[in-house]
């Protein structure tokens, strides 16, 4: 597989993008090194194969130069480029869009909104509000109800404060 992906990234040559979201969760068990090394020998079996590599970190404690090994940062060659938080005007929006898009009309009340937007800013992670808006909709559906009350939002923040959130292990 790797060398049809050579291949065809220099028979058109086409630039192949690899975007790894939360690279930071691949590294504890190596699996990250696991994923690139293949991907990195493309570009020395196929000198005309061109690959870029996006390796975004939540965790800024992370630095995944020390992380990987010294051959493997030198074909990477990283730059590390900043996203600053989101602000609370730019998270009222990305809920109000995700809601709108996602859900019926007044599944989701505007209270209930403001109040997951204010957890969003105290965690400053916006992953959380959208997992809390998940788990809330799904809490909803399963009583039967096609609108979210105040006990699946409750019950939403403390399945997430006591199994932590999907993205840090929670199964639903």
């Amino acid at each position: 597989m790797i060398s049809d992906i050579g291949k065809a990234l220099t028979k058109r040559k086409a630039m192949l993008l690899v975007c790894f979201d939360d690279a930071d969760n691949l590294l504890p068990g190596y699996d990250l090194a696991d994923i690139l090394n293949p991907l990195l020998r493309i570009a020395k079996k196929y000198p005309k194969a061109s690959l870029m590599f996006l390796l975004l970190v939540c965790n800024m404690e992370v630095d995944i130069k020390l992380a990987l090994d010294s051959c493997m940062v030198s074909a990477l060659q990283p730059a590390e480029v900043y996203f600053p938080p989101y602000k609370d005007e730019e998270i009222r929006e990305i809920f109000h869009d995700r809601i709108r898009v996602g859900l019926h009309p007044g599944v989701i009340s505007g209270n209930m909104i403001s109040i997951i937007t204010g957890q969003v800013i105290r965690s400053g992670d916006i992953r959380e509000g959208l997992y809390l808006v998940k788990r809330s909709v799904m809490a909803a559906e399963l009583d039967g109800r096609s609108s979210v009350f105040s006990e699946d939002l409750r019950s939403s923040f403390e399945i997430s404060r006591t199994n932590g959130p999907y993205w840090r292990g929670y199964v639903n």
